[in-house]
């Protein structure tokens, strides 16, 4: 959980998209309850709980779906029993336009200054009016298996259109979390831009803040210069959030961390990860946090040396355990 799912959408998932039609709790296809334009602010009364950002009408027409969800600081996973197996549908990662693709495809016009558009691959966004832009996708449940465009399109469509129903009609529902929770620090300000960025090797400005301040990136995407990505997974082990089984933690800014190296031939990847206290809104899970490194392989730099000395600023300076 916690990815962001973006990029360019494919001709045949666009042609497929434009034949659904999905029938969402809050968001049937009627007009908004009022004309003013609604945005981010619909979402700014505290921290989110992402599974009230949907229901199981969003997803009627393709099958039963399992309620509530699992979710996370960010996004909300629904499992939803399809004709061709079981779905995964995630709801709820806030991210603004100025860091979606590109090439878009408009799905719908919802009214009060709202749309869907259509993302890679069958991911999709509630585009408010304001900017701010609420991702929604789906993908088989199990590994190895497929659901045709028309259902991973229709179930992200149709969450989508659950969001919108959501909060037209005001029923955006929050959590509190302890006051030592991840959830209480904007990732952003967890390390200093300056540092950064000399470590990077980019500049101080080159800093993407996103809506609900979960994650923070460094660096522009796209793999031709180095980034910094942190942000505060959930899961219920710390295998269950990208460590490798048996990997033996290191200390690093007095906690203990998992530091994973991930490259490839073209980019030097590094996570550092560390865990946390229980995160109180979902059942049987942990708060974690990760701070990724990526650097391209020309640049000649040690990426987990990197990863390990900002690392031990960023953890010196997020809240302490129990």
């Amino acid at each position: 959980m916690g990815k962001a799912r973006v990029g360019l959408l494919c001709v045949a998932a666009v042609l497929v998209m434009a034949g659904c039609t999905t029938v969402t709790e809050g968001a049937p296809r009627r007009a908004a309850t009022n004309e003013e334009p609604l945005t981010g602010a619909a979402l700014s009364d505290g921290e989110v709980d992402p599974c009230s950002l949907t229901g199981p009408a969003a997803f009627e027409e393709y099958g039963p779906a399992r309620m509530p969800g699992v979710p996370n600081l960010d996004e909300c996973r629904v499992v939803v029993s399809t004709k061709e197996g079981g779905a995964f549908v995630y709801v709820g990662t806030q991210m603004s336009t100025a860091t979606l693709p590109d090439a878009q495809d408009e799905v719908a016009d919802l009214g009060r200054g709202t749309t869907v558009v259509g993302l890679t691959d069958c991911d999709m966004a509630l585009v408010l009016a304001d900017g701010v832009a609420v991702l929604t996708s789906a993908e088989p449940s199990q590994p190895g298996e497929e659901i045709s465009d028309e259902i991973r399109c229709g179930l992200a469509e149709g969450a989508a259109r659950g969001v919108f129903g959501v909060l037209d009609g005001e029923r955006v529902k929050y959590w509190e979390p302890e006051s030592n929770s991840f959830a209480t620090v904007s990732a952003c300000d967890v390390l200093d831009d300056e540092k950064v960025a000399q470590q990077l090797g980019i500049t101080a400005d080159q800093r993407t803040r996103y809506p609900a301040e979960h994650q923070c990136r460094w660096g522009r995407a796209g793999g031709d210069t180095a980034t910094a990505k942190l942000d505060f997974p959930v899961g219920e082990n710390i295998d269950d959030v990208g460590v490798p089984v048996g990997l033996r933690p290191e200390q690093i800014g007095g906690r203990d961390t998992w530091v994973v190296d991930a490259s490839a031939a073209q980019v030097a990847v590094c996570t550092a990860y560390t865990s946390h206290i229980p995160f109180t809104l979902g059942v049987g899970t942990t708060e974690f946090a990760a701070l990724r490194i990526a650097i391209p392989v020309n640049a000649g730099k040690d990426v987990c040396a990197v990863a390990r000395t900002l690392a031990a600023d960023a953890w010196a300076a997020l809240p302490g355990g129990n």
